[in-house]
């Protein structure tokens, strides 16, 4: 659910690519890290993708995003890539 959300965040030229995620849990809560690659046309398109993320609200069934965070942002041939991290936990 958290590929399909920021897939439609990023627009329809976008490649999103999930990394392998980690389980995480709390002393309260359980949940997952995740890691995933965004591909963008230009630096426009990253640009707008980026604006607002952290306050960004997605709806995730069964899950809360706990938090979200550009964690690299690189040229690549067709245009950027874009490093997310996101860490969602489990709705009790």
């Amino acid at each position: 659910m958290l590929i399909a959300a920021l897939a439609a965040r990023a627009g329809p030229a976008a490649q999103v690519r999930a990394l392998p995620s980690q389980s995480w849990a709390s002393a309260t809560f359980a949940g997952e890290r995740h890691r995933l690659e965004i591909g963008l046309p230009d630096a426009g398109a990253a640009d707008v993708f980026q604006a607002g993320l952290a306050d960004a609200e997605f709806s995730l069934r069964g899950h809360l995003l706990a938090d979200i965070a550009i964690a690299g942002r690189r040229a690549v041939p067709a245009g950027l890539l874009i490093e997310v991290e996101a860490l969602t936990i489990e709705e009790s």
